[in-house]
Order: C-alpha cells, then sequence, then structure tokens
C-alpha cells in the first residue's frame, strides 16, 4: 500500500552532511543515525529501506555503535508517520512529501526471510517501484567479497548508499552489498538448568540461541541458522524440533544470532512474559498456559 507523510511544514532536506561517512560519524545512537540518514538521502532524491540505514550505520561506525535493524526500521516509519521526515526537491524547484510502500520480498538469496514486508522511502511510486530495494544486510566491519577475502568497510560503504540508476532516470538501484558468510551454528553446549523465552515489543515469543545449543547438544546433530526447525501445538504446550512430525508446521531461526521469533495470538501475553523451554532428548517444550513471569511480574 502506498502512502504519503503528511504535510508539517518541514521544507525540503538540506542536509549538513557531504557524504554518509559524515552522517555516520556525526550520530549518537542508531535511532538517530536513520533519521539523519534519511535527510541525507531525501537530499540525494533517492529511495531507501531501512536496510540501507542499517547497512550504512554498521560501516561507517563499525563496533562503536551497537545497530540492531526493528529500532532502525522503528525509527524511519515514526519519523515518516510524523510528518517530520524532509520533502524532496524536485528538479524543478517543487518540493513533495515522502512516500512509502511496502514491498514484499521474494528472493532467496538475502538476509530477509521470504515474504517480509519491507518499506520502501521515496519521491514517487514510481522510482520506489523501479528501486533495487532487496539488499544483504551485513555486518560491519568487513564483508566478503566473495572471493574469499575481505572488503575494507570504505568499499562496502558504497555499496550500501542508494545511488541513481543511469538506465533508468529518476530511480534509484543499490549495488548488492556481499553477505559476510557468517551463519550462526549450535553445535551443542550444556545448558544449566532451563534456558527461558520471552515476549518482546513487537509480540512475538522469542526462543533464544541458548536454548538451540541444549537440544543440539541432546540431539547430537547442529542446528544452522537459516535452516528449518518443525513446530507443533497441542493446547497450550508449545513444541520444537529438528524432526518433522504429522501435523508440525515449519519456523526458520534467524542465521545471523541463531533465534527463533513466533507469532503469538495478539493481546494475549504482556512485553516481558517468560516461558521456561524444556529440553528433552529430542524437542524443546513451552507450557504457554503457565508463563514463569508475567509481563516482568512473577505471577501468584
Amino acid at each position: 500500500m502506498l502512502q504519503q507523510s503528511i504535510d508539517t511544514n518541514v521544507g525540503p532536506a538540506h542536509s549538513p552532511f557531504t557524504c554518509i561517512q559524515d552522517a555516520g560519524d556525526a550520530v549518537k545512537d542508531a535511532s538517530d543515525g536513520a533519521r539523519l540518514l534519511a535527510d541525507f538521502w531525501v537530499e540525494q532524491g533517492v529511495c531507501f529501506t531501512s536496510g540501507h540505514a542499517v547497512n550504512a550505520l554498521r560501516l561507517a561506525r563499525g563496533k562503536t555503535l551497537m545497530v540492531n535493524q526493528r529500532p532502525v526500521g522503528q525509527a524511519l516509519q515514526d519519523y515518516f508517520n510524523d510528518g517530520d521526515m524532509p520533502s524532496y526537491m524536485a528538479g524543478d524547484g517543487s518540493v513533495t512529501r515522502p512516500f512509502r510502500k511496502e514491498m514484499f520480498s521474494t528472493r532467496t538469496d538475502t538476509r530477509t526471510p521470504v515474504g517480509t514486508g519491507v518499506f520502501v522511502y521515496g519521491p514517487s511510486e514510481e522510482a520506489i517501484d523501479l528501486f533495487e530495494w532487496e539488499i544483504n544486510i551485513t555486518e560491519a566491519p568487513d564483508v566478503s567479497d566473495g572471493q574469499g577475502g575481505l572488503v575494507s568497510p570504505a568499499t562496502a560503504l558504497l555499496q550500501a548508499t542508494p545511488n541513481t540508476a543511469p538506465t533508468a532516470p529518476g530511480a534509484s538501484s543499490i549495488p548488492a552489498v556481499q553477505p559476510s558468510g557468517h551463519v550462526a551454528v549450535a553445535h551443542g553446549k550444556m545448558v544449566p538448568g532451563n534456558p527461558t523465552a520471552s515476549i518482546h515489543k513487537d509480540g512475538r515469543l522469542c526462543i533464544p540461541r541458548v536454548a538451540f545449543e541444549a537440544l543440539a547438544f541432546e540431539t547430537g546433530d547442529a542446528i544452522v541458522g537459516g535452516e528449518p526447525l518443525f513446530v507443533t501445538v497441542k493446547g497450550d504446550e508449545l513444541v520444537i524440533s529438528t524432526v518433522e512430525t504429522k501435523g508440525s508446521g515449519t519456523a526458520v531461526p534467524t542465521s545471523d544470532r541463531l533465534r527463533l521469533h513466533l507469532t503469538m495470538p495478539q493481546g494475549r501475553y504482556p512485553v516481558g512474559t517468560t516461558f521456561e523451554v524444556v529440553v528433552n532428548e529430542d524437542t524443546l517444550i513451552l507450557d504457554l498456559g503457565h508463563p514463569i513471569l508475567l509481563g516482568g511480574i512473577s505471577p501468584l
């Protein structure tokens, strides 16, 4: 769905930055950086996504700034929704409020799961539709050059910056950033006691890597990020297994941190609700009817 940011008389962008590195050096946190980069790209007249902002911040600041995609994406959404994102300026001097369109991933060669909705911001629907918005979100400071070596942050940074496509006037494209090649793997570690899973701010249940380390220890088989696990729900019992069973569905842990995020019934659990993850010889089991913490407060 195409949306246009509201008009709050912000006016066109007048970025103080001469390059994306300058913008990265100026930020205090990732959310601040996302807004500064939006100003910079609006000034350039190009499209962008939260993934571009994450890439640019990670590559510009390396290990000096913690950059997670969700806060960056939320900062851009709020910037757009509040009408604070500046206007694009056309060559004739006219200005237009930024547009936003949700695009859905269909590729399988990036770190974005297939089917994930991605917000693209730009000066027009046509520019957004022509924009090569699917990118690999890299890990700073070094990225693979695809040939067994590494490229410098400066080189990767240029690849992470949206550019005007010469073959499509007014459109934007992004050269693909090579993935780092790092995939999280749980080889199996003994975990004292049982791990816990919790409800995050977006309402999803997050099962952490430590649970999969424990499961890998019990099964003797490695669990690899990006490869599907099998989930079965029986009443309030949630069962996760490395082996497909009748009636099970698939869920894919993240390739970078090996976390599994599961959508829960809306409004059932407050943020911070925590569950014990019981580790058996071949499964993880959660009793969703009996949290050990309810929204950060011990249940009576």
